[in-house]
């Protein structure tokens, strides 16, 4: 499971301690969480962003969970993560796009984790 979030807000938080809590439920199955903390397009350090996001899992204690932080507002080259995701969701197995989910701003909120994470079993059960 792969997570590109825009902000260290609430509903951010709740997803990244459910994803947390699913990794470690899910080890027989080898569930990874990943989650990838993007830059707006006015960041100006990357290093600072990284130095948020750490402090931001940590204070979460999920420190377990592999983050990372990248500048640039578009994601990675390749994914095409859209202007307006505030959060993308990707699960994948053997290099497969099982589940591509985003949110808007608007969409973001804790009701929406439960959303995000709907198709979770989906991704359990392939193979």
């Amino acid at each position: 499971m792969l997570v590109f979030a825009r902000k260290m807000d609430k509903p951010t938080a709740t997803l990244l301690r459910a994803i947390r809590d699913n990794v470690r439920k899910h080890k027989k199955e080898q569930l990874f969480g990943y989650m990838v903390f993007i830059g707006g397009r006015n960041t100006q350090s990357e290093v600072e962003l990284e130095k948020a996001a750490y402090a931001f899992v940590r204070k979460n204690g999920c420190t377990e969970v592999p983050v990372s932080a990248l500048g640039d507002p578009d994601g990675p080259p390749g994914f095409l993560i859209h202007d307006e995701a505030q959060i993308t969701v990707l699960m994948f197995r053997r290099r497969k796009i099982i589940v591509n989910i985003a949110f808007t701003a608007k969409e973001w909120n804790t009701k929406a984790v439960e959303k995000a994470l709907a198709d979770l079993p989906k991704l359990l059960a392939s193979k």
